[in-house]
């Protein structure tokens, strides 16, 4: 990439990531002033620092999570009167965040979901929105099931593992909870904390048979971001 695409990048991130989601500040988020593609030995690093087993770590595809976002909603937002079309840009906007805590029972329906719009900033920057994670399963009260919940199966057709293999629901550890995590560090105060609170929930519930996939997504965020402002690389430099 061109010198120019990090400090696109940058812009980006913070038009995006932030003003969407009505947040600001570039120092109290931590956004980074350096923005690169991420080769799977630097995913792996990133994982490390938080101890994530090996058989949770997960990179989202480039683009087919987006695409099937946007595709599923653009009909519906385009025949919708204003109110329909206020509620399905807002599932569209919360479904395509960079920072995802999804929970879902042992057949991979949805119970919680928790994106980094809701959290509280901008200090402490909490996820523990309304003690969303004081108890167990987690739950929030402003969540509904009409608000674009997803079930497993839909976020598995767009996940794979750190080696390009796809994952299949059927051949899922059998679990009595799911959990999907999507991460990055773009901002890394934002991504600092979400770890914390989802590994510091995990561990305390380890005795309730749960298996988490945690998502890197920085390559999908940065693909997204430079084809947004017409910059996108050819095909064959950037490989996953």
């Amino acid at each position: 990439m061109s010198n120019s695409i990090p400090r696109l990048l940058i812009f980006a991130v913070l038009t995006v990531g932030f003003n969407s989601c009505q947040l600001a500040g570039k120092v109290l988020f931590g956004i980074r002033s350096n923005v690169n593609w991420m080769e799977p030995e630097e995913i792996h690093s990133y994982f490390d620092k938080y101890d994530i087993p090996e058989n949770q770590r997960y990179v989202l595809d480039t683009a087919s999570y987006y695409n099937a976002e946007v595709l599923e909603y653009q009909k519906r937002i385009e025949t919708s009167d204003s109110t329909q079309k206020m509620l399905y840009r807002k599932i569209v906007n919360d479904n395509l965040q960079m920072f995802q805590i999804r929970f879902f029972d042992g057949d991979g329906q949805p119970i919680f979901k928790m994106v980094n719009c809701y959290i509280d900033p901008p200090l402490p920057v909490s996820w523990n929105k309304h003690g969303s994670f004081d108890e167990f399963p987690p739950s929030i009260e402003f969540m509904h099931s009409g608000d674009g919940n997803k079930p497993l199966a839909h976020f598995l057709q767009h996940i794979h593992t750190l080696d390009q293999k796809s994952i299949a629901q059927k051949n899922l550890p059998e679990s009595d909870y799911f959990a999907v995590v999507f991460v990055n560090d773009l901002m890394t105060r934002v991504g600092r904390r979400q770890m914390r609170t989802v590994t510091r929930y995990l561990k305390k519930h380890e005795d309730k048979n749960i298996h988490a996939f945690f998502v890197h997504n920085n390559n999908a965020e940065m693909w997204q971001l430079v084809k947004q402002n017409g910059i996108a690389p050819e095909e064959d430099s950037i490989s996953e």
